[in-house]
């Protein structure tokens, strides 16, 4: 039965890695490419929810899978692998419940803005927020490749 169960934890972190990394890394770019800046950021817009969705999904799959290889031979890679799945459970709660939320706000406020008003403020939230998020992105995807690279030790 763990084998199946590491199987399954494989394929999750596969699916996790290879999902993030094409959306941060060619769906993303590919669209800011192909659009201008308020399309291409509308499109990616629409895209997130099912994206941090997925994520949560992903993650939460993991640490049900990891509950189940806790009794294998590598304790440490075991620990490693938890506390790296509960960070990943955090980033993708903060960026589905709080960042993504704020954005959507704020890219409202500076739609709904007065041509003439002074959209510097709002675009200086955007921009942090933004930022913040594209970090936890990066930080996902390498948490979630850690996990892939400890997974090897966890062969039941």
């Amino acid at each position: 039965m763990r084998e199946y169960a590491y199987a399954a934890y494989i394929i999750v972190l596969a699916l996790w890695f290879g999902g993030n990394a094409i959306f941060s890394f060619i769906v993303t770019p590919v669209i800011f490419r192909s659009f201008d800046r308020e399309m291409a950021g509308s499109i990616v817009g629409h895209i997130f929810p099912p994206y941090f969705s997925l994520n949560l999904v992903l993650s939460g799959l993991s640490a049900l899978l990891i509950i189940t290889l806790n009794k294998t031979t590598a304790r440490y890679s075991l620990f490693a692998s938890a506390m790296l799945i509960a960070i990943a459970l955090c980033i993708n709660m903060l960026q589905s419940a709080i960042i993504h939320p704020q954005v959507k706000v704020l890219k409202m406020q500076m739609r709904s803005k007065d041509k003439n008003a002074d959209l510097s403020s709002l675009k200086k939230r955007f921009g942090k927020l933004h930022g913040i998020s594209v970090g936890l992105n990066l930080i996902l995807i390498l948490d979630v490749l850690a996990l892939l690279i400890i997974s090897r030790n966890l062969i039941v």
